[in-house]
This record gives C-alpha cells, sequence and structure tokens, in this order.
C-alpha cells in the first residue's frame, strides 16, 4: 500500500514538474486589451462548500525546505480544498495531502503519517477542488514544491 501510494505520488508530481507546473508563460491578452487569467474559485452550483476554516498560499513562509504548510484545524467528515490560481497556464497546479496535525512537527514525522493520507493534487484549469471524505480529528494540509505562480488554496469543512 505504502509503495503505491509513494508510486502515485512520485508519477504525479514528476507528471506536473515535466509539464512545467507553476511555470507557463504569462496572461496572455485578448484584442479588446484586458488581461485573460482565471476567476476566482467559487463553490460548484448546487454543493455546499462548508466554512473556510484555514488557507494556505504560495507566500506563506515554509515550515521546511520546500514544505507549505497550514496552520491546524479540526475536521469532522469531509474537507473541501478548492485552489484559486489566477494566470494559471493549461497543467499548473498544487500538489499535497492532508495529514494528522500531530505529524507536521518534523520531516520525517510528516513523511511516516504520507503512507495512509489522503494525497491530492489540483490543476488551476481542469480540477480546482475536490472533497476528501472520512476525516475526524485535528488536521493540516502540506503542499510540495510549490512552483512560481502565485495562488491560494481554501480548506473548507
Amino acid at each position: 500500500m505504502a509503495k503505491t501510494w509513494i508510486s502515485l505520488c512520485g508519477a504525479a508530481a514528476l507528471s506536473l514538474a515535466l509539464a512545467g507546473c507553476g511555470a507557463s508563460e504569462p496572461a496572455t491578452e485578448d484584442p479588446t486589451g484586458a488581461a485573460t487569467t482565471q476567476e476566482t474559485v467559487e463553490p460548484s452550483p448546487g454543493t455546499d462548500a462548508g466554512t473556510t476554516v484555514t488557507t494556505l498560499t504560495s507566500g506563506d513562509e515554509m515550515k521546511f525546505d520546500g514544505l507549505l504548510v497550514s496552520e491546524s484545524f479540526n475536521a469532522s467528515g469531509e474537507v473541501t480544498l478548492m485552489l484559486d490560481m489566477p494566470g494559471a497556464g493549461e497543467l499548473d497546479g498544487v500538489i499535497g495531502a492532508v495529514l494528522p496535525a500531530e505529524s507536521a512537527s518534523d520531516p520525517s514525522s510528516m513523511l511516516a503519517a504520507l503512507p495512509e493520507a489522503p494525497g491530492f493534487t489540483l490543476l488551476a484549469t481542469l480540477q480546482s477542488e475536490e472533497t476528501l471524505t472520512g476525516l475526524e480529528g485535528e488536521y493540516v494540509v502540506y503542499v510540495a514544491n510549490p512552483g512560481e505562480k502565485p495562488w491560494t488554496l481554501l480548506i473548507r469543512s
């Protein structure tokens, strides 16, 4: 199970790295002169996205080298992650996981918790929202290799 999860995360990370995640061309202008960018993420019609319990942004201070870690939050049931990445290219996005808060004290604890943690890959133009279920307790969201494009990840419960 652990080997499968690590292989899956590695393949996703490699795919985004090869596609230039966070390093696409800047927004283009249309004939009217207005810049073309992605709109701010809104909940899908007909869904209840809940309330935002915390956020994680590309500008946050890295807790560990190459890792952004959110503030801890309590979850009961499901958590919805919503990515907002204005000016994103076709394959720009973030890769991360939702980990128990107690594992966020050091990188080795985070690594040990990864096999059981729900992971996610959000692409700004294809899949900018994901709901994870079966969460009970206190968690943090971490994103590895945050890239160059500015982004915000809303964590809603």
